[in-house]
């Protein structure tokens, strides 16, 4: 047998075992579930429509939107080559959207999944805790602590049967009342505060910057 016969042999299996390996799946990788909804739930959505909606180059929000999410590993991301790394998720976006994000996190704290892109129970969440006035995760926490649940779900139940984008809310809130519950004790005993929620975003900042190869 040829040294030339081995070397075209060797050179063709390497060439079917590269066209039978699976392509590497777009992946963001964090370290918890809280991480994962402020992923799904606020920051894809803020780097292409939101805070950095204008933000050159205008496609480098495109691989981000496109990775699949994974709870667990070492944070960062692998399958895709950003063309943007650096993002202020803290600064940016706790002042004006804190009180929602705190929402995602201590739901993700709870363990509790809305990373699915599931948009009607974003929603349901979103729109039971939060108001235009809860801009800033104090805002919310002193507002829980001063309203109690069933005062919050009748103002929800009533906002819901005035506005009809708001009805498909109503079957998620029904189906999964002690998962509200559950978020509203967390909030506002402070169990998952404004500390945890810029711990988890700044966790992101990290992951978003280290290439898994």
């Amino acid at each position: 047998m040829s040294i030339d016969f081995l070397k075209n042999l060797i050179r063709e299996e390497v060439k079917r075992a590269l066209k039978e390996a699976p392509e590497s799946t777009p992946t963001l990788v964090v370290k918890n579930l809280a991480q994962a909804n402020l992923w799904a739930c606020e920051i894809v959505g803020q780097l292409s429509d939101g805070a950095w909606e204008n933000t050159k180059p205008y496609s480098h929000w495109e691989v981000w939107a496109e990775a699949d999410i994974k709870v667990g590993g070492v944070p960062g991301y692998t399958g895709f080559k950003p063309a943007k790394t650096q993002y202020a998720l803290d600064t940016q976006l706790i002042p004006y959207v804190g009180g929602r994000m705190l929402v995602f996190g201590a739901a993700g704290y709870a363990k509790i999944n809305l990373s699915e892109n599931n948009s009607t129970r974003k929603g349901a969440y979103e729109k039971f805790f939060t108001t235009y006035n809860d801009n800033k995760p104090v805002d919310l926490i002193n507002k829980l602590k001063s309203v109690e649940f069933v005062a919050l779900e009748k103002l929800f139940l009533d906002n819901a049967e005035q506005n009809a984008y708001m009805k498909p809310y109503i079957d998620i809130y029904t189906k999964e009342k002690s998962n509200f519950e559950k978020v509203y004790n967390i909030i506002k005993s402070n169990a998952y505060g404004t500390g945890n929620l810029k711990t988890d975003l700044n966790d992101l900042k990290v992951a978003m910057n280290n290439n898994l190869g």
